[in-house]
């Protein structure tokens, strides 16, 4: 037996077995026996994350290496750590997610990757990550996930993107690709977008939903007003009647506030028959893909219903006051990633914004956000500050930038600013949508029709120039 199936070689508090050159019965048996044994010990050493290396593998079972899979996802639940493969090809990548699809295995790529998901990586936070998945949900949960535990991520747009990006890999501390850490979470993901939620659930549908879903913060969405809710059921893996009373729930929830509860892509081949008597009483709305929802105007116009009623109050609300500390944290580490200043921060307060535009600024860039919370955010630059960022950004000398282009450089600054902000604040349960930015010189004058409008004021100085953020309730056209 190799000694690697004996004792796993543990690095950054993940515990990597390899069984040798071959996936087989005898010596997935063999791992599977030492593995019961090692449980004590891994409690013990407190490791994060649990890994099947595939490295240097000739002969691969495939019903011997489900075996794994099957033992992989039950300790993920018993020791609240994260089990995945790692140390595949190219080639092994596609079958992989095949034979992993409905579990808790993650994917990894190489074991860095694997320790940056568990969160023991001593990549520096402060250096770029450049993420890559065919599947845009993917890439976006593990963006999220990234940035939430504090990591600067460039995400490729598409593959072509990708290999322009990745030509240039001494750029990057680490770089994502052929990996999938979607199968770390328990819990149900939520989006928003556009009046919507969406809730994905995965694996198996039972009784553990009523401690996976959050509930009050569902409860809290209907009573603001919201109509429209789709669930994302096509990385179910079995659907018990217990279950299948989970959404009875939510459907009986959603009559008393007139809103609609939308099913996508649910197999009913995966949903026992006693559960699926329990489905038939649920009105539920059913899709078979999420471009079906996207395509149907009626269930759109459902959700705009619920968003027009909503953001008009201009006023910062409670909710949106009690986030600002995210806010300005977000704005603050952003500033970081692009440069060492000496920054300082002006204590916030509650001004209007005609006393902000009296400030000498040339860039006015605003957004708006909705969903758990509604409101703007406006962002002034003065010239100089603008130019301090830019030139850090772009490495172009400042002398040689023109204002359409301190324009566009501080578009792009927000949008980071406020992407990491959307991230951030899903790891404290609060979903929001951004929209565009919107960015005028203010010679133009936009922003004069808000003059009278009242927010938090937070202050920036870097190396002594000002740089101001002004968040109101509502959401500004």
């Amino acid at each position: 037996m190799p000694a690697s199936v004996t004792k796993p070689k543990i690095v950054q508090d993940v515990a990597v077995y390899s069984v040798g050159p071959e996936v087989v019965p005898e010596t997935v048996n063999a791992f599977l026996n030492n593995l019961e044994r090692h449980r004590p010990i891994l409690r013990g050493l407190n490791v994060r994350a649990i890994v099947f290396s595939l490295a240097d593998i000739e002969k691969f079972d495939k019903d011997a290496f489900l075996q794994v899979v099957e033992r992989f996802d039950v300790l993920q639940k018993e020791l609240k750590v994260l089990t995945g493969v790692s140390s595949y090809t190219e080639k092994q990548f596609g079958v992989l997610k095949m034979l992993l699809k409905d579990t808790a295995v993650a994917l990894f790529k190489n074991i860095p990757i694997a320790t940056l998901a568990a969160g023991t990586s001593r990549v520096r936070k402060s250096s770029a990550i450049l993420v890559y998945s065919e599947d845009n949900d993917e890439k976006s949960m593990i963006t999220s996930e990234l940035i939430s535990n504090g990591y600067f991520i460039i995400q490729a747009n598409n593959f072509n993107d990708f290999k322009k990006k990745y030509a240039k890999k001494g750029s990057y501390s680490l770089i994502v690709a052929q990996s999938r850490f979607g199968g770390m979470r328990d819990d149900v993901m939520v989006l928003y977008n556009d009046g919507v939620y969406y809730y994905t659930v995965r694996g198996i549908i039972d009784e553990t939903m009523y401690n996976r879903f959050d509930f009050e913060g569902h409860t809290k969405r209907l009573e603001k007003g919201f109509k429209t809710f789709v669930i994302d059921a096509t990385k179910i893996s079995t659907m018990d009647v217990k279950g299948a009373h989970f959404f009875l729930r939510l459907t009986e929830e959603a009559a008393r506030y007139e809103a609609m509860i939308c099913i996508v892509g649910l197999d009913s081949g995966k949903v026992y028959s006693n559960a699926m008597i329990v489905l038939e009483k649920c009105h539920l709305w059913a899709y078979d893909s999420l471009e079906d929802v996207a395509a149907d105007d009626e269930l759109l116009e459902l959700a705009h219903k619920g968003l027009s009623a909503r953001g008009k109050d201009f006023k910062p609300t409670k909710e949106v006051a009690s986030k600002h500390p995210v806010f300005s944290s977000v704005l603050m580490d952003t500033i970081k990633t692009y440069g060492k200043w000496e920054m300082e921060k002006v204590n916030p307060s509650v001004q209007p914004l005609e006393k902000m535009l009296q400030k000498d600024v040339i860039i006015e860039n605003f957004i708006s956000f909705d969903g758990d919370i509604d409101g703007s955010m406006i962002f002034l630059f003065p010239r100089d500050t603008a130019k301090l960022l830019s030139a850090a950004m772009t490495g172009i000398d400042s002398k040689d930038l023109l204002d359409e282009d301190l324009l566009d450089v501080m578009s792009e600054f927000v949008n980071s600013v406020t992407g990491k902000i959307k991230t951030t604040l899903v790891k404290k349960h609060t979903y929001i949508s951004f929209s565009l930015p919107h960015s005028h010189l203010s010679s133009e004058g936009y922003l004069t029709k808000y003059k009278a409008l009242h927010g938090i004021v937070l202050e920036i100085s870097l190396d002594g120039l000002p740089l101001y953020m002004f968040i109101s309730g509502g959401r500004l056209q």
